[in-house]
């Protein structure tokens, strides 16, 4: 099923182009996810680590969505997400 490329998959010119311009654009969504993700998880430490005033519960609200937000990146990139499938299979 997954051994097909994306050339072969398409039936079109047209096809291919908008298959290719929306993996581009999950690839790119996926990446920025990852970075915001990246950032809250850096913020969310400094904010641990240093001696500004806190809560508890906001940093570990932060932390559970950056985590959140790298997950959603990694899984929704395309070619990571065809790696996963590939090794389960």
């Amino acid at each position: 099923m997954g051994t097909r490329t994306l050339a072969e998959r398409a039936d079109s010119r047209a096809e291919l182009a908008v298959a290719l311009v929306s993996r581009v654009a999950a690839g790119a969504l996926a990446w920025l996810l990852v970075g915001a993700g990246m950032l809250g998880l850096g913020y969310s430490l400094l904010r641990t680590l240093g001696s500004a005033p806190q809560s508890a519960v906001g940093t570990a609200i932060a932390l559970a969505a950056s985590l959140a937000a790298v997950a959603i990146g990694i899984y929704g990139h395309p070619g990571l997400r065809e790696r996963l499938h590939a090794r389960d299979n």
